[in-house]
């Protein structure tokens, strides 16, 4: 094979790829011997079957390479991408690149086949995740957010069959003023542990808190802007079943015991964080994060860095280890 390349010193020729047909193949192989017995006919009819074979090649080459247009890592960017989403009904996000449409694309299979359940809506989360920390998707599914705790599973009232709560007495009531925290007059009189419910069925307070909802727990560090809340808001109503309604817990990087302990759900184990006075507040940010740098909630008075909590660094619990 040989190829004379020219140019004219402000473009430079690019050859991008070659196919080589060796020995020739011809439509003339087709037709019967007595076409090609004589060597002038032959030549004739190499050259003039040629203009069809060029255009039939063309066709068996788009169908062999028809298996790409339906796979999500080898479609071409731009309108087949898009037209394979519409194909199953899949919406892609305008403002996200054909790369981030791509992953979201290629996970639709896997969230389609279980759409309406948690571990579904958890998948397609994992995706919107991904796409706004740039934290591989992998790495999210083994870390474990994003988190959906059903709110059913809070409830802690008689269930049979356990024997650690199927006794009387063994476990909370299955109905009555502290399931909602119903203000009761010469009992209840607190302030702050009781809240005035004036309507309702008292007797029902278990399922009306508890029945049809469910939180989702995310890291506050993988959504980054107000924008990006949004999304992850809008997909949860488009996604959820729709008699549920959801809370989204941002959860900051931080352990506090009996605001924000519970392991593998709202506890994420981060550094100590610095505090800073007389800052702007950051109007791109997500609003359920809460506001940075608030007193009693992410500020630490009097920690150097030599104080700090770490293992295998000032770690005797008892002896020189504070948690605060």
């Amino acid at each position: 094979v040989r190829l004379d390349l020219e140019g004219d010193a402000y473009r430079t020729p690019v050859v991008a790829e070659i196919r080589v047909q060796y020995p020739r193949q011809t439509l003339l192989d087709l037709l019967p011997a007595v076409f090609s017995a004589d060597e002038e006919s032959r030549r004739f009819l190499e050259r003039f079957l040629a203009v069809f074979h060029a255009e039939f090649e063309r066709f068996d080459l788009a169908i062999e390479n028809m298996p790409g247009l339906f796979d999500p890592a080898a479609v071409p960017a731009g309108p087949f991408l898009a037209y394979l989403a519409r194909w199953i009904a899949l919406p892609l996000e305008g403002t996200w690149n054909d790369e981030q449409n791509r992953k979201l694309l290629a996970a639709a299979p896997r969230i389609y086949a279980r759409r309406g359940r948690p571990d579904g809506l958890r998948d397609l989360l994992a995706v919107y995740l991904s796409n706004f920390s740039g934290v591989a998707l992998e790495d999210i599914g083994a870390i474990g957010f994003p988190r959906l705790l059903e709110a059913f599973r809070e409830r802690n009232h008689l269930l049979l069959g356990q024997s650690d709560s199927s006794t009387l007495g063994g476990a909370v009531p299955l109905w009555g003023p502290a399931r909602a925290g119903r203000l009761r007059l010469d009992s209840d009189m607190s302030g702050g542990e009781a809240e005035l419910v004036g309507v309702g069925d008292p007797a029902r307070d278990v399922f009306n808190a508890f029945a049809h909802r469910f939180r989702v727990y995310v890291p506050a560090a993988w959504v980054p802007s107000a924008g990006a809340e949004t999304m992850l808001r809008r997909v949860l109503d488009a996604e959820k079943p729709a008699h549920t309604s959801y809370d989204l817990c941002l959860v900051p990087s931080r352990f506090q015991v009996g605001v924000q302990s519970t392991v593998g759900v709202d506890t994420i184990v981060g550094d100590v964080p610095i505090m800073r006075l007389a800052c702007a507040p950051d109007e791109d940010r997500a609003p359920s994060a809460g506001p940075p740098h608030a007193l009693n909630r992410s500020t630490i008075l009097g920690a150097s860095t030599r104080e700090r909590f770490g293992l295998n660094r000032r770690a005797r619990v008892g002896v020189e280890t504070i948690l605060t």
